[in-house]
This record gives C-alpha cells, sequence and structure tokens, in this order.
C-alpha cells in the first residue's frame, strides 16, 4: 500500500525529530565543561573526572577514555561558561590573597568568625585580615615602595564619611571603632563601604622555597588556598584532617596550582610599584586586571593572569637566594585598540637589561619573551614613555611568571 505524499513528509518529520532527539545526548556530551592550562602554558577543553595528590584525571573533548596528568604538568582548570553566584553582603579580603564572600558573624578576642555560603564557617586571625569590602568595592591596595605603614582602622561609610581608630568590636549588626578619647563609633553594616586594617607585614607566594598547593576559586567570588584538593563528581574538600574544609563542587569555577611549576607574578607582592604620571593622572598598577579595572584581554582571548599598568611604570620582585625557579616568562600588549599609544618596554634582572621593545604599539600581542634567571637576586618589568610621551599609554603584562624549568 502506498502513503498519500502528505503522509509521508508526517512520517519523515517525524523520523527526522527522532534522530535529533537521539543526537542531543551526544552533542551535549561533546561540550567539554572545563578549559585546562597545562605547564607549557597550553589551553584544551577537558572534562574533569577527579584531582587527588597524584594529579587530574580529565577526558579530553572526544576521547573514550580518562588521561592522567601529574602535577608538574597541571597549571589550572576553568569551569566554561561558569555562572557567577550572587547575593554576598561583603567580602572579606586576606593578608595572603585569599578572600570569602559573606558576613561577619562575631569578634572573639583577636579570632573573626566568617559565615559564607559557599564556603561555610571561617575563623581567622584579625592580624590575617586586610580589609572587609562591600559587594562591589575594590580592596585597598598593599603598601610597597616604602610607604608608610596605616597605623589605624578605618571605615569608610556609604555616605562618605570614615571612622578612624581601633575596630574593638564586630558583630552581625555592626563594627564598633574605638577613636580618640576612647569613644566608641558603632557603624551598622548597612553604613559600611570598606573596613581598612592597619597594615600587616605582606604576604603570599613564595617563588622560592614553598610547598606546592593549590588555590580554588568559588561561584561567588571567593578564593580559598590550600596544600591539597580531592575532587569527584559534585563534591570536593580542600586540605585534610582537622584542616579539611567541604565544598560543593558545582560551587568551584576554577582551580589553581601555586608554588608548582609555575610562580604567577600576579600572586607576589613586588618590593617596588611605582608609577609616575606625565602630569598628574596616577594609575597604580593592578593584579589580574587593566588599570581600569576590566579583564585582560587581547582580540577574543581573556588572561586571568597580568598586570595592568600606565606608562610610566616600574615593577621590582625580590628573587630569594636558591630561588628553585629558572626562566621569567611574559607576553604583553597595550590594552584596547588605542592609536596614539607607543611604549618602550624593558626587562631586567639585576639592572641589566635582558629585552628591550621601543616603539611598540597597539593591534601587536608580543612574542612569548623568556630570561633565564640564572641566579638574578632581582626582576623588574618597566615600561616607560614612547614617542606620544604617556598619551593612551596603558598597558598588560601577560601572564608573567617564573617557571621552574
Amino acid at each position: 500500500m502506498r502513503l498519500p505524499i502528505a503522509d509521508w513528509k508526517n512520517a519523515l518529520t517525524i523520523a527526522c525529530g527522532f534522530a535529533a532527539i537521539l543526537l542531543i545526548p551526544s552533542i551535549v556530551q561533546a561540550r567539554a565543561e572545563w578549559t585546562l592550562t597545562t605547564a607549557d602554558f597550553q589551553t584544551r577543553p577537558v572534562d574533569l573526572v577527579a584531582i587527588n595528590d597524584a594529579g587530574a584525571k580529565v577526558r579530553e573533548e572526544g576521547a573514550s577514555a580518562d588521561s592522567a596528568l601529574p602535577w608538574p604538568q597541571v597549571l589550572q582548570l576553568e569551569r566554561a561558561n561558569a555562572a557567577r553566584a550572587e547575593g554576598a553582603k561583603f567580602t572579606l579580603h586576606l593578608a595572603g590573597g585569599d578572600r570569602v564572600a559573606g558576613e561577619a558573624a562575631e569578634l572573639k578576642g583577636e579570632t573573626l568568625a566568617w559565615s559564607s555560603p559557599s564556603a561555610g564557617s571561617v575563623a581567622v586571625k584579625l592580624k590575617e585580615v586586610l580589609a572587609i569590602t562591600k559587594a562591589g568595592e575594590q580592596p585597598p591596595r598593599r603598601d610597597v615602595n616604602g610607604q608608610s605603614p596605616r597605623t589605624e582602622d578605618v571605615v569608610s561609610l556609604t555616605n562618605g564619611d570614615a571612622a578612624r581608630g581601633l575596630l574593638s568590636a564586630i558583630d552581625k549588626n555592626g563594627i564598633t571603632v574605638t577613636g580618640e578619647g576612647n569613644q566608641p563609633i558603632v557603624v551598622p553594616w548597612d553604613s559600611v563601604r570598606t573596613v581598612t586594617l592597619a597594615t600587616v607585614a605582606a604576604s603570599g607566594e613564595n617563588p622560592g622555597g614553598a610547598q606546592r598547593g593549590v588555590r580554588v576559586t568559588l561561584a561567588d567570588g571567593s578564593i580559598l588556598t590550600a596544600p591539597t584538593i580531592a575532587f569527584a563528581g559534585d563534591k570536593a574538600a580542600l586540605g585534610s584532617g582537622d584542616a579539611k574544609r567541604d565544598l560543593a563542587g558545582a560551587a568551584i569555577v576554577a582551580i589553581e596550582q601555586v608554588n608548582g611549576p609555575v610562580a604567577w607574578l600576579s600572586s607576589l607582592p613586588p618590593s617596588e610599584s611605582i608609577h609616575t604620571p606625565f602630569l598628574e593622572t596616577a594609575f597604580p598598577a593592578r593584579m589580574d586586571r587593566t588599570v581600569r579595572g576590566e579583564p585582560i584581554r587581547f582580540a577574543d582571548r581573556t588572561f586571568p593572569r597580568g598586570i595592568g599598568v600606565h606608562a610610566q611604570s616600574k615593577l621590582v620582585w625580590q628573587l630569594p637566594e636558591g630561588n628553585r625557579y629558572k626562566t621569567f616568562r611574559t607576553q604583553y600588549a597595550i590594552d584596547g585598540d588605542k592609536p596614539y599609544a607607543n611604549v618602550t618596554v624593558r626587562v631586567k634582572l639585576d639592572d641589566k637589561v635582558v629585552h628591550e621593545q621601543a616603539d611598540f604599539v597597539a593591534g601587536k600581542l608580543a612574542d612569548v619573551v623568556k630570561a633565564p634567571l640564572a641566579g638574578a637576586k632581582t626582576l623588574t618589568l618597566e615600561v616607560d614613555y614612547g614617542k606620544t610621551y604617556d598619551v593612551q599609554d596603558r598597558f598588560n603584562w601577560i601572564e608573567p611568571a617564573l617557571l621552574s624549568e
């Protein structure tokens, strides 16, 4: 029996529909959830299967079996198109570079209890706290280059005023600062913009001898560092034993190895950070952001690691004796498409120029620059005025790092 043409069309439509439905799982499965960056700075899409003390187990896009990568081959893993969680009122910034989104619970003695939806309950010594900022506010920059240390705690208010003195109490309702004459000033949290504590000793990754660890970024912007991580399925644990912190696997958007094959300069506080403006406007260096506070980009690529500066800029890092890192590596570019930008770029080791590029302009991503450290004690990055003086001279050091090989 022959079907009418209309029935053939209906049957064909139904068959195509079933075929499309059957194809959907394979299409979904083909989209890798993570981007892996390996020690040679190459990136590729993968699905993250597990992480343990030995390294990461991933499944390459289109592969039928898992691949094991030891830690010396892993720089970082980033979840592709990760949704960012919002809602935390404040962010706690620690001197070592960690930050935790959430709210203060109480200050008991010298220990601050902090409640985070993603990280849970966090207890830190007050001397480890750099600042507390309202959601959307930038944290204070570190004191470098011999600047006078802050000798008092400062609570900046949303109305532009400030309370100064000694932070003496914190609870869920607000913060108390004891100022001149021992007069306590109680500030409710709704009125707080930033809380900047008196200067503490700068800390961060030690590029010479610190043990390998991991830095985990959560969907709410929290960043936590620990010596180890275990990750499988929808569960993760940072650290071990009494120091173990359980996390939801879905809340993790990035996992970065620290003190491994690479030490990012943007995680290492410089001993000098100098910007010499041509006129009056100052553009201090910013870590992992442009000088305007935006993500570092070139063409269609976004780089999570870098340093944004403006000519004339000088950054210096001290390299300790016995430094296990052997090579400095970076790329660089003008921030954006600025037709009048023109700079001279220099890399120095112990004040000896090992790389120099004059008349560097927009629209170019510099080739990879590598310089053997060879026992050097200081590393200096300079961006000097070019032919147009300081006009449009916003500049990005892209993925500047110390390499172990």
